[in-house]
């Protein structure tokens, strides 16, 4: 099925639908690739030219719209790949991939947003009708859960890229607060938290740095109503055996100034 060329204005369009129906279901549209030993391929692509035409997949607006689903078949050995990409640019910029959820104009909660792995790695984000974007990150849950790996790319010549962990900003509430914590366990050991400056062969070794935040405010009169943050370090509570101790130390130097 085709359309005529044209040198010199729009070529025509190809449209392929059902009819519509008066009650009930309405009438499916399938296309399917020829059955054999190895499946023919679908291929849907926008046309060529100095700029390429988009490709648009979606489901019309409606009291409930319906989904979307692309999905890679089961199979006995190994099942199909999903590869979302955009294309390489020579000299411009690339382009963006986005993912997001819609709005609700009423007070319901929004949608979610899921990228879960098998047992291994899931991340969730889910919009509020009255605030912003909740996202969690977490690994997948099983007979030995998952790890979860934040960390910015390795760099031969430049800096390497840094890794920010923070909470926002409020205009006039409380700011946002970063916990860092390890897991319970129920018999076993429970988790660690290790906070460790990188090391290097050649110069000085990284520095760890806790400080409590400042109190910024440009009348004399609050400095005996507010104070700046505190630091506080204290070991877990035992209810049977020796609570933890704290140790704080230097590490040991080669040189004669240890």
């Amino acid at each position: 099925i085709a359309s005529g060329d044209s040198d010199q204005h729009v070529a025509g369009n190809v449209l392929l639908r059902v009819g519509h129906s008066g009650s009930g279901l309405g009438t499916s549209l399938e296309l399917a690739a020829g059955f054999a030993h190895s499946g023919g391929d679908t291929f849907i692509t926008s046309g060529e030219g100095l700029s390429s035409g988009q490709v648009t997949i979606s489901s019309p607006a409606a009291t409930q719209s319906g989904g979307i689903s692309v999905q890679t078949g089961t199979s006995d050995d190994s099942s199909g790949v999903i590869s979302l990409a955009t294309g390489d640019a020579l000299d411009g910029s690339v382009g963006n991939i986005d993912i997001s959820v819609g709005h609700s104009l009423g007070q319901h909660n929004e949608g979610a947003l899921s990228l879960v792995g098998d047992k291994r790695v899931g991340i969730v984000t889910r919009s509020f009708a009255q605030g912003g974007t909740s996202i969690e990150i977490a690994s997948g849950a099983g007979e030995e859960s998952g790890d979860v790996i934040i960390s910015s790319g390795s760099a031969s010549v430049g800096h390497a890229g840094a890794v920010s962990l923070r909470g926002g900003l409020s205009e006039q509430s409380l700011g946002g607060s970063v916990a860092i914590s390890a897991g319970d366990s129920r018999d076993g050991e429970a988790g660690s938290v290790a906070i460790t400056a990188g090391s290097t062969q050649t110069e000085a070794g990284g520095t760890v740095s806790m400080i409590g935040g400042l109190l910024l405010s440009m009348s004399t009169h609050s400095r005996n109503m507010h104070h700046s943050g505190s630091i506080e370090m204290s070991t877990g509570k035992s209810d049977a055996g020796t609570s933890g101790g704290i140790e704080i130390h230097t590490g040991a130097s080669q040189a004669q100034n240890a």
